[in-house]
This record gives C-alpha cells, sequence and structure tokens, in this order.
C-alpha cells in the first residue's frame, strides 16, 4: 500500500512514529507500504485515522476495478447459478453497487465469522 508510505511522508512521520501510533511493529509498517501485507479493516481505519485521512485515501486510485459478482451480467443471472442457493444469490444481489471499502469490510465480518463457526464445537 504505496499510498501509506507516501501521506506518511506528507505528515512528516517516521515508520517508527507511524507503529508506535497504531501500536503495532515497525517491520508490519514496511511490509505494508511494499505490498508484503494487508492490513486487516480495524489496523486500516487505525492507520488512517493517525494520518488523518479516510480509510479509502489508502487504497491506490489506479487499481483494479473491483470484481463484479461472477455470476451476474449486466444485472442478470448466468452461467453458474442455478449451482447457488438462494442466500448466495442474495449475497451477490445486495453487493451489487456496495462500495468497495465496504465490501471489503463485509468479507473480512464473513471470514471472521465463518472463522468462529470453524472454531466452535459442533451441536447436534
Amino acid at each position: 500500500m504505496e499510498k501509506i508510505r507516501e501521506l506518511r511522508l506528507l505528515k512528516k512521520m517516521t515508520q517508527e512514529q507511524l507503529a508506535e501510533a497504531v501500536d503495532i511493529s515497525v517491520g508490519y509498517i514496511s511490509a505494508l507500504e511494499n505490498g508484503k501485507k494487508s492490513p486487516s479493516i480495524k489496523r486500516l481505519e487505525k492507520i488512517a485515522d493517525v494520518l488523518g485521512v479516510a480509510p479509502t485515501s489508502l487504497f491506490d486510485e489506479e487499481a483494479e476495478p473491483p470484481a463484479q459478482c461472477p455470476f451476474m451480467r449486466d444485472g442478470m443471472w448466468c452461467a453458474p447459478a442455478p449451482e447457488l442457493d438462494d442466500i448466495s444469490k442474495e449475497v451477490c444481489t445486495l453487493l451489487r453497487g456496495v462500495p468497495l471499502e465496504t465490501k471489503i469490510k463485509i468479507l473480512n465480518y464473513a471470514k471472521d465469522m465463518k472463522m468462529l463457526s470453524d472454531l466452535s464445537p459442533k451441536r447436534g
């Protein structure tokens, strides 16, 4: 995330200062700036707050546009859609037109919920 470096330097902050303010290691800041790591939404929000910008400001403006739902084209269901259950179809429909930042938050939340579900003892 080159933008983190750019904004940090504009604020005349060192990696050490940013790392301390966000409560993460200097190595992690370096890895973020060099694109070797991707931050969680919470960390991204904290970094943005310290840098005094909106979280969306940390994304490269020339980055690839967000991927569309692979099961929809021009608002219509296409090829593999019959393989999707109704809930998956509804999720795809709901995410159309949602800003990238929000999609990332939703995806991370879903991953966290799945991980918690996988860790929970199964009730039967």
